[in-house]
């Protein structure tokens, strides 16, 4: 459905702006994104948008490297997502977006590979992640799916799957 965004019309909800946007009345109808202009890698590039949330420990050493996030919906529907920072540092949330080509319902798990990044200054970090939480929030229904880590703390190489929970952490 979201490939008839393109040209609106009465009925549609999407944003104003982009082609043909002068050519629409702005109405308060909900539009299906509202992150970012952002679009899928391949055609038909529109997408489901999903913002992230990666909370790390606040008594964690900083390291570096790359989070490899699997999203799964309790449909089978499958996203993924992939993270990298030249440093995680303890307490801080790093937030990223999501652009997906299928909407994932309701989100049930979330897999978290964590794979430091090798390099000449790689003995300054730890080889391992704090996880406090990960949160998404879905852009077409304001949901928020909470992934609680409890400071699960992940290895270079290591993967953990955690749950999804509309309660807070």
């Amino acid at each position: 459905d979201c490939v008839e965004c393109m040209a609106c019309g009465s009925d549609t909800p999407c944003p104003i702006m982009g082609i043909n946007a002068d050519k629409y009345e702005n109405t308060n109808r909900k539009p299906r994104g509202k992150f970012y202009l952002a679009t899928g890698k391949s055609d038909p590039y529109c997408g489901y948008m999903y913002g992230i949330a990666v909370h790390v420990s606040s008594d964690m050493q900083p390291t570096e490297g790359i989070l490899d996030l699997t999203f799964t919906g309790d449909g089978g529907q499958i996203a993924n997502h992939t993270v990298y920072r030249a440093e995680y540092r303890a307490g801080h949330m790093y937030s990223e977006l999501l652009v997906s080509p299928n909407h994932l319902s309701t989100l049930s798990t979330l897999t978290i590979e964590f794979l430091e990044k090798s390099e000449v200054w790689s003995w300054l970090w730890t080889g391992k992640i704090k996880i406090d939480k990960i949160e998404v929030t879905d852009g077409l229904t304001d949901e928020i799916t909470n992934f609680c880590g409890n400071d699960v703390i992940i290895s270079s190489g290591g993967r953990v799957v955690l749950t999804g929970s509309s309660s807070p952490c």
